[in-house]
């Protein structure tokens, strides 16, 4: 018994002269260490981006089947970059483009990207058909579209359009109904709903002012009361045609986040219909669609459909946001109208406050990307819940120190 109590003795002793010749544990590392190892400059010169955070990026792309790239819209600066990033996934490889527009539109502009004198046909669409489509109306963000297409260089390159259609495509979508054959009840049916359109268009036009347009104040009812007689006397097409009207209305008469919540399901649906089955493709939307998991909007938005979709064909997918830390953005001026230059400084934005401590972390002289994935998986100390969200939903953070206004399409 002695012997045991003295061998268990001995034993605890050990024990303890080993707790107490280990080195001391060392500190978690902080949130503002981490963030500040992350950095990389990243330079845009002529059409081509340079610099160490470039060769992180060619790195990251050649290894992903989709590149989703989360913007603040309406700058100069996003669409060049993004225009690099599809030269830098390569001809023959790059075989996608989605937009934040509506497949119906997107289709109509697709191939005008590839003619000598796209720029004059997209002018003249936009004027024809004001704010019918979203974003490729906008000069830069038609430039890239049509730069991607090029980048390419492959014939079954997809120009995908994912969003509702824009809010003065009624005329536009109204007028492909009516070059289909229909029934005499159908077409009388549409033609009313044309004549009613382009009545509130024209009003529109010199007050600005949308909101009696179709797509913001046509009442379901009605609507479904042609959509019936379409279904009794009309075609595929212009049943297609007509639900992409009905789906868009039924997103713009919802309100709060449950129209953000029914875009994102529409967004998924349009991209999975879209999508090549080979090759890579490049996808531009608003910063807060690129999220993988829930974005500040609490939405499982299409960034992480994007990011289960690469899952299930055991690929990969990078998630990059740029954003500009201030300057001026586009802004909507009303239908019609050519867009308005404002001034922002991003961390201003309600749903983008942790982006601060970003903009104030930029490297000088250069843009400065930030490889997030650095912090997702680290035991970091400081961090806010807001900051916690954007590191696991986004790999790659790029910030521009200033960003200049696109322009309208149809200005040219």
């Amino acid at each position: 018994m002695i012997n045991r109590i003295w061998a268990a003795a001995a034993m605890l002793g050990v024990a303890s002269a080993a707790m107490a010749q280990s080195p001391p544990k060392v500190p978690a590392p902080t949130f503002e260490a981490k963030l500040l190892a992350s950095r990389a400059p990243l330079r845009l010169e002529r059409g081509t981006l340079t610099g160490a955070g470039a060769d992180l990026l060619r790195r990251e792309i050649a290894q992903s089947r989709f590149v989703m790239i989360g913007e603040d819209h309406g700058t100069r600066e996003i669409p060049a970059f993004v225009s690099a990033i599809c030269g830098m996934v390569g001809r023959g490889r790059l075989s996608g483009y989605a937009v934040e527009a509506g497949p119906i539109a997107a289709a109509k502009i697709g191939p005008m990207l590839n003619a000598p004198d796209r720029a004059g046909k997209v002018a003249q669409f936009a004027r024809t058909y004001p704010n019918a489509v979203a974003f490729l109306d906008i000069a830069e963000d038609n430039e890239t579209a049509a730069a991607c297409a090029a980048a390419s260089g492959r014939r079954d390159f997809r120009l995908i359009g994912t969003d509702q259609e824009f809010i003065g495509s009624g005329l536009f979508l109204l007028d492909q109904i009516l070059a289909t054959r229909l029934s005499l009840q159908a077409r009388r049916a549409v033609v009313a709903l044309r004549a009613r359109e382009a009545a509130a268009a024209s009003a529109a036009r010199q007050s600005g002012d949308p909101s009696k347009l179709l797509m913001l104040s046509a009442p379901l009812a009605e609507l479904e009361a042609v959509d019936a007689l379409l279904g009794r006397g009309s075609n595929p097409e212009a049943r297609k045609l007509f639900t992409g009207l009905l789906k868009s209305r039924a997103i713009y008469a919802m309100e709060g986040n449950r129209s953000n919540t029914l875009r994102a399901s529409l967004l998924k649906q349009n991209f999975g219909a879209g999508l090549p089955a080979t090759g890579t493709v490049v996808a531009k939307f608003g910063a807060l669609h690129a999220y993988k998991g829930f974005n500040p909007l609490n939405n499982l938005d299409l960034g992480n459909f994007v990011a289960e979709q690469a899952e299930h064909e055991d690929a990969r997918s990078l998630h990059v946001v740029i954003l500009g830390a201030r300057g001026q953005h586009a802004n909507f001026a009303g239908f019609a109208k050519p867009f308005a230059a404002s001034d922002y400084v991003m961390a201003d934005e309600g749903l983008l406050k942790w982006f601060a401590a970003a903009a104030s972390r930029q490297l000088p002289g250069s843009w400065t990307l930030f490889d997030l994935r650095t912090l997702r998986h680290a035991r970091v100390t400081g961090i806010e819940p807001e900051w916690q969200r954007a590191i696991n939903g986004i790999d790659i953070l790029i910030v521009i120190p200033e960003t200049t206004a696109a322009h309208s399409a149809s200005d040219r």
